[in-house]
């Protein structure tokens, strides 16, 4: 089955090639995609990205800022007259993106992350690259048959776990699909760069700000690949949607040194008027990421995943996942049973799949906890799984699959599921997320003063969006530097509906 389904998909990507000029480079190429077909597709996927990624950051000087950037762009490049969007989304992720038909996405931190306008513009230039050089349409076939052996993957996951598993298998699956089609595409990521450096000095940009900025993902990696204890290859960075290698860096700045006599603007004064005040990591409207624990201030709880997990969260869900293989899913349902151990044994993760449940009281509330056992991929697995009443129906529920359930691993997910707590307003106030407050340094003045703090994942991180180096140093007094402060206006616990947040209640599975 699985072979014809591959066969399907790649006989599907063959067909319907035409031969067109492309707009930006003046080649005849075969694509599969017309450019009607590519804005109806960007059209389509538009709503389905916001949903994906946090949607649209509610900070209107920002966006405005990333939109107004953006047209200025576009006005310089072989396609002014085409309709452009651009989206800053509410993302911590270091990401841009584009989507066919003028869609282009930066995640606000991204925009944290740029020196200035020009390296800024030079990621929304890249976009604009991919846009009208139309490398949607050249890689329609690849990604078609990459997207489909992800979906069996992802369909494996969905048969026991439901809705929830399969969003899980695919938030893994991700990491795989883009990978071997990008690593395709490495020419298409070296034509993005070359016509945004040539959209950039058109501008007036300084062109050398696309190397800039390819040397602060650099940076940014290597970061990240210590504070998650992973090794980071000299040679190649991680990715968000591009592959970001450090010849790409050498060619972008070489083809930036031939065009620097004819453009020069950095823009930073703009670009730091634009971040004053902008969110910084997760927004607390979303949950927070605590190290190991999980943290939803608006909703009004927080939970500790087991040693060893390392948690992400996601529009719908918290995905855990340890180093050997084991799984956990956090999320939302609709209870429709009389309470929470008819809940496990009736709806939910299926009919009859929960052989054993407990009922029990977690923080002053109706609880149960189950063992299930079903189909996870192609092996009976047991799944630990349970739930919390929320009120007005609302079931706050997990999921633990692991390789090999022993009375030692059951016990390090019970205990999980059992430090989940509600939090009372005040307790909610403790978490008001961070964002980005300007300061002009002074003589004297040291990261760890201004910041109040001594915590080494925050200094590194200043040090990080400020272009220092990340092992020390101070910036130079007189210098306006960018530092990551607790957030005004925190949203208290009750303040919002889960629906207002985007917290999908998850399908019951069966």
């Amino acid at each position: 089955m699985k072979r014809i389904l591959l066969s399907l998909l790649i006989g599907s990507a063959l067909v319907g090639c035409n031969q067109v000029r492309n707009p930006a480079t003046g080649a005849m190429q075969y694509t599969t995609l017309s450019q009607a077909d590519e804005q109806r597709l960007g059209a389509q996927e538009h709503p389905k990205v916001l949903a994906e990624f946090g949607g649209d950051y509610d900070g209107a000087r920002a966006a405005a800022y990333v939109q107004d950037l953006g047209e200025k762009l576009v006005a310089v490049s072989e396609l002014p007259g085409q309709d452009f969007t651009f989206t800053l989304l509410d993302s911590p992720v270091v990401n841009a993106f584009a989507l066919p038909g003028g869609y282009v996405y930066v995640t606000r931190g991204l925009m944290a992350l740029a020196a200035d306008e020009a390296e800024l513009a030079g990621v929304i230039a890249h976009e604009i690259g991919h846009v009208t050089g139309r490398h949607t349409a050249q890689r329609d076939t690849q990604s078609t048959y990459a997207q489909g052996a992800s979906a069996i993957g992802v369909l494996l996951g969905g048969l026991f776990l439901g809705e929830a598993g399969a969003r899980a298998a695919a938030q893994v699956a991700q990491t795989a699909a883009p990978a071997w089609v990008m690593g395709y595409s490495r020419d298409q990521e070296f034509e993005a760069d070359q016509l945004g450096i040539r959209y950039l000095t058109r501008a007036g940009y300084d062109p050398r700000a696309m190397a800039s900025f390819l040397g602060r993902l650099q940076a940014q990696a290597e970061l990240q690949a210590r504070q998650t204890g992973q090794p980071v290859d000299a040679e190649e960075s991680i990715y968000a949607s591009h592959p970001r290698t450090l010849d790409r860096v050498a060619r972008a700045a070489d083809e930036a040194a031939r065009q620097s006599e004819t453009a020069n603007r950095r823009g930073r004064d703009a670009y730091l008027a634009a971040v004053d005040g902008l969110l910084y990591g997760d927004d607390p409207a979303q949950g927070l990421v605590i190290g190991r624990s999980f943290v939803h201030p608006v909703l009004g709880f927080r939970f500790e995943a087991p040693p060893g997990f390392r948690l992400t969260n996601t529009p719908q869900q918290v995905i855990g996942q340890a180093e050997n293989g084991a799984l956990m899913v956090f999320d939302m349902g609709e209870r429709q049973t009389a309470d929470i151990p008819s809940y496990l044994q009736q709806q939910w993760p299926g009919q009859g799949a929960t052989r054993a449940v407990w009922p029990t009281s977690i923080d002053g509330q109706d609880a149960a906890t189950g063992l299930a056992v079903g189909l996870v991929g192609r092996q009976t697995r047991q799944v630990l799984v349970g739930a919390i009443d929320g009120g007005d129906n609302k079931v706050w529920r997990f999921q633990f699959v692991a390789p090999q359930m022993d009375q030692r691993t059951a016990a390090a997910y019970q205990g999980s599921i059992e430090s989940f707590d509600f939090l009372t307003p005040a307790e909610a106030a403790r978490y008001p997320g961070k964002m980005i407050d300007l300061h002009t340094v002074r003589e004297g003045e040291r990261l760890a003063q201004l910041l109040r703090s001594d915590d080494p994942d925050l200094l590194a991180d200043v040090r990080l969006i400020n272009g220092l180096p990340l092992d020390g140093g101070e910036p130079e007094p007189g210098r306006v530097i960018k530092l990551i402060v607790p957030a005004t206006g925190t949203p208290v616990a009750g303040a919002a509906s889960v629906d207002q947040l985007g917290v999908e209640p998850v399908g019951t599975g069966t």
